[in-house]
């Protein structure tokens, strides 16, 4: 089953202006003009301020390092003397940068022939790297911005950016593919795009010119993988590519979303679509990439666990600054797709979702429970997630929240219950029956005027330049530690603003990056967490960390003080003053050429279907024990791969889902940890694991074997081959209806307030002692909730901060 299309997030508001042709992108006549008097004034600054880079200064990128095949995007300029088209040889494209006099980009830049970019060179590379790679995310290919040197066909594929097709082409395009499926035919492995003319038409350092850049390089490469053009198959036939019409928001075709491989230009978002090729044939552009470079993830559209399923609707939310997906299938299963972890089950039991103009997604189940979260940026889904601590102005309030019962805690303290009215509205009966309502940006607007806002969680250590600061919160209460190690109180302003009074009330404001920026001038940014274990290439190294204080070990055991330069850099004077990169796959990229990347941490019990079997591991030291007990040595190939030299040289990927996929078929996945008590309605079981040994006791002490029959599923043949089923929230569901979660554990002492009580348990049983001294019995309900009959049936629900929620208002806080 594939997905119609794959959205990428491109936001950007702009509808573009291009068209296309058989096997290029034209430009059309309607194209944006840049007027270069105009433009050579509004930036006559930067003739001064900006940097000149040379080529050695592209940043290295990679979104798949592990990945067998790459698409190479060369912005140094390259020289093909064999085209594989006899029209054209000896091709020279020029550097990918913003030479005015070109004509190519607005603004003016010093550029010279040893350091060609800018600084918004640099940034515009990253900006396209990172759309190209969100395009081919579901498949196992490795976009770069570093030359592989491998030119193999069928390996890699360069795709060249820079230059006009005034250059060679002389034809107007954006970018062209002179032999279609040159990939993985005997045709050299390029393709080109003509980014000074997408700048001419859409102004350089837009985020439209950006997006039309990186669509025309995965069009391009697309043709190279063995795509042809598209259309939308619902779209008139006069919508398809080429020779679109001029107005593309008519005859009911959506403006919103477009074929990578049809006219994207228009579009807000383009994707990998299923439609119509020019002969009239049905192209699935998903099906043909993955018969060519395969799919990166395991579970791209067939659970772990073995199950495929029928989407019969998909829809796509922003996830700070990307898309992901969320679909329903046949079976009322509501399941999300995050590039970083494949396909995971949501919500059961659902009976429709849609998604709000704002991009805010709600769902319902068919027991009534409303289910959304709660902004575009959210992304765990829980019913309604608006516990928490909140604040009005500069001063603190909350929410405490029991199912669809909640609790407001004023600024004043005075606290009152309301309700949802709908999905995104509130009502509190006690303050004059008072609605809020849930905006986009996640606040909370009352209907007197007063806003409510998430309070920012700023705790941790903080970097200011190279020099160690840190934050403690409670609440909304703040003391700020800077790089002297002087310590002070501050105090929220309002959602995005602090003041530290000790320090001549200095006003820092909270910056989309998650920084702060002081009024005096300096910044703070979160500081990197290195400490652990790291592979360069096969071979370990790591880094230990005492808060700004760093120590690395490289793969040779040499051992050197480092320090941070900024929160994206850092150096060790005693290896040269070798600097080093923090990219944004969390690796570290040396000045050496070498990089660092996070060892994986294998170590544990695995199942081979319904078999056990093992990893020891010792830095990058590998001990496999298969499914039938052999154990051998192995080694990493890399931080994505393995590789055991007695199994014949088997090799294993690494999969986002966490599994091993080895190069024999088979795959191995983390065996899940049962062992424990849990509880079944109010009753008590429990679960006894050795290995991929199980057996189960249930609420009666009825006892019996049972096995895995892959890490999603469980069985027990003694109770009539009944078969429960793993959930995301840790529980298992099993085929008679009835539910099993794991017990929590409330043993130990509690505060009410400021006073003091605790709770006596063993197993299932447990003894409330509240804070006046009255001490009773009570049950679990389930695994979220508790009750104590002799209070008059008071039930708590028991919340993710690890308090419980009285509903009477009270709530208990484990010490």
């Amino acid at each position: 089953m594939n997905l119609t299309y794959w959205l990428q997030d491109l936001a950007s508001e702009f509808f573009q202006t291009a068209g296309g042709s058989s096997k290029r992108r034209r430009l059309r006549s309607q194209k944006i003009e840049v007027t270069p008097a105009l433009v050579a004034v509004e930036h006559l600054e930067e003739r001064v301020v900006a940097t000149a880079h040379p080529l050695t200064d592209v940043p290295v990128l990679h979104s798949n390092p592990g990945a067998p095949f790459r698409l190479y995007l060369d912005f140094t300029g390259h020289t093909q003397n064999d085209t594989g088209n006899s029209k054209f040889k000896n091709v020279v494209s020029p550097i990918f940068n913003h030479d005015l006099n070109s004509g190519s980009r607005n603004v003016v830049t010093p550029i010279d022939s040893n350091l060609p970019f800018s600084d918004d060179d640099l940034n515009n590379i990253k900006e396209i790297w990172r759309r190209v790679a969100e395009d081919y995310d579901p498949f196992n290919v490795d976009v770069t911005t570093q030359d592989p040197g491998n030119y193999e066909i069928g390996s890699m594929l360069r795709a060249v950016v820079g230059g006009s097709y005034d250059d060679w082409y002389h034809s107007a395009a954006f970018g062209v593919t002179l032999v279609q499926g040159n990939f993985v035919n005997d045709a050299p492995n390029d393709a080109w795009v003509f980014s000074n003319d997408i700048d001419k038409a859409y102004g350089r350092n837009t985020l439209a010119a950006d997006k039309e850049i990186a669509d025309a390089i995965s069009h391009e490469a697309g043709h190279c993988f063995g795509l042809e053009h598209q259309r939308d198959i619902n779209a008139p036939l006069d919508k398809a590519h080429p020779n679109a019409p001029s107005n593309y928001s008519t005859n009911n075709y959506d403006p919103n979303v477009a074929p990578i491989m049809g006219e994207s230009s228009y579009a807000k978002f383009s994707g990998w679509w299923i439609g119509q090729n020019p002969e009239g044939g049905r192209q699935d552009d998903m099906s043909i990439l993955a018969s060519v470079l395969g799919y990166r993830y395991s579970g791209q559209f067939v659970f772990a666990d073995g199950r495929e399923t029928t989407f019969t609707s998909v829809k796509a939310y922003s996830e700070n600054g990307e898309w992901r997906f969320l679909a329903l299938d046949t079976s009322g299963n509501v399941s999300q797709y995050d590039p970083r972890s494949g396909w995971t089950v949501r919500a059961s039991n659902v009976q429709s979702f849609n998604v709000a103009p704002d991009l805010t997604i709600y769902y319902l189940q068919t027991n009534g429970t409303l289910w959304h979260a709660a902004s575009p940026t959210q992304a765990n889904w829980t019913p309604i997630p608006v516990t928490g601590q909140w604040l009005i102005g500069d001063k603190g309030c909350g929410i405490n929240q029991q199912g669809n019962v909640l609790t407001f805690v004023n600024e004043g303290g005075a606290s009152a219950t309301g309700t949802f009215l709908n999905a995104r509205q509130v009502q509190v009966p006690g303050w004059g029956n008072l609605v809020g309502t849930f905006q986009a940006d996640g606040s909370l607007q009352w209907s007197n005027g007063t806003v409510w806002t998430r309070t920012p969680q700023l705790a941790g250590q903080w970097l200011m330049g190279g020099k160690g600061c840190s934050i403690s919160q409670q609440g909304s209460n703040l003391t700020v530690v800077n790089e002297n190690g002087a310590a002070t109180s501050a105090r929220f302003l309002n959602s995005h603003q602090i003041q530290v009074p000790g320090w001549g009330n200095l006003v820092g404001t909270l910056q989309a990056d998650g920084s702060i920026q002081w009024g005096n001038g300096t910044a703070w940014s979160k500081m990197p967490q290195l400490a652990g274990q790291w592979l360069v290439g096969s071979k370990g190294a790591s880094v230990i960390q005492q808060g700004a204080s760093l120590t690395f070990i490289n793969e040779n055991g040499s051992s050197a003080s480092g320090m941070f330069l900024n929160a994206s850099q850092v150096k060790v004077p005693a290896w040269g003053n070798l600097v080093g990169t923090l990219q944004t796959d969390g690796s570290i990229q040396w000045g050496n050429g070498t990089a660092w990347f996070k060892m994986p941490q294998l170590a544990g019990q695995w199942l081979v279907g319904s078999k056990g079997a093992s990893i020891i591991q010792q830095g990058a030291n590998l001990t496999f024990t298969n499914e039938n007990g052999s154990t051998v040595s192995g080694t990493f190939l890399n931080a994505a791969q393995v590789k055991v030299p007695a199994w014949g040289n088997l090799v294993g990927t690494l999969q986002s889902d966490g599994s091993i996929k080895w190069g024999n078929g088979t795959a191995w996945a983390k065996m899940p940890q049962l062992g424990g008590q849990w509880v079944i309605g109010g009753k008590s079981a429990t679960i006894l694991q050795q290995g991929a040994t199980l057996t189960f006791i249930n609420e009666n002490g009825s006892s019996t074997s049972g096995f895995f029959l892959n890490a999603g599923q469980v069985k027990v043949p003694a109770w009539g081959n009944l078969v429960g089923t793993l959930q995301s929230d840790g529980s298992i569901q099993w085929g008679n209806g009835s539910n099993w979660a794991k017990m929590p554990q409330l043993a130990g002492q509690w505060s009410v307030g400021t006073k003091a009580a605790s709770i006596i348990q063993q197993g299932a049983s447990l003894t409330f002692i509240n804070e006046n001294g009255s001490k009773v019995s009570g049950i679990f309900l389930n695994g979220g909730q508790v009750q104590v009959p002799a209070w008059g049936n008071l039930i708590g629900t028991l919340t993710g901060d690890g308090a419980i929620r009285w509903n009477n208002g009270t709530t208990w806080i484990h010490n």
